[in-house]
């Protein structure tokens, strides 16, 4: 039985993978265990009040970002996309979707001034106001922020893992050259 010269021998605990799939994990591992291990922590990086960016649009509406558009519901765990007629849309971290929130802009009338505490590493929403009512907190956003930041840490952690063994498997000979 011929044998694809790009798969690695069997190893002592029965595991076979071929050579490209160990340079993908290799290669996977390390870009996105960066992205997630410090990417997610330049784009959330907790900072003060005094260092976001304030900004004036006029609300028209929000929706729950996903890749299936039209398939999601309101849950918590998506990001929201904040929709103005006079500026770019601005987001709201999914670590902060809750039902109140969700509410509290449904509340919001399309043509209304809404000012806003913008994060200076991303178009994130820190603090939203409209009418002179807090839509959003700076204190819960940031909260639920730095505890979601960790999360991402350790998925970050556990790909450069898989980075580490994708390099194990080619260092070590286990698949043919």
């Amino acid at each position: 039985m011929k044998r694809n010269m790009r798969q690695c021998k069997k190893s002592s605990d029965g595991t076979r993978i071929a050579k490209h799939q160990a340079v993908i994990l290799l290669a996977v591992g390390l870009v996105l265990g960066t992205v997630f291990t410090f990417g997610v922590k330049y784009w959330n990086k907790g900072i003060s009040v005094n260092e976001t960016i304030k900004v004036t649009g006029t609300y028209q509406s929000y929706h729950i970002r996903s890749g299936y558009e039209g398939l999601v519901r309101e849950k918590s765990g998506k990001e929201i996309t904040v929709c103005f007629s006079d500026i770019e849309n601005k987001f709201v971290d999914s670590s902060c979707n809750t039902d109140a929130l969700r509410e509290k802009l449904r509340s919001v009338t399309p043509g209304t001034k809404v000012e806003m505490l913008i994060h200076p590493n991303s178009p994130t929403i820190m603090e939203m106001r409209a009418d002179g009512t807090e839509i959003l907190s700076f204190e819960d956003a940031s909260r639920a922020m730095a505890s979601s930041s960790a999360g991402f840490m350790l998925l970050g952690l556990f790909l450069y893992a898989m980075a580490v063994y994708g390099g194990y498997l080619l260092l070590s000979g286990k698949c043919d050259k």
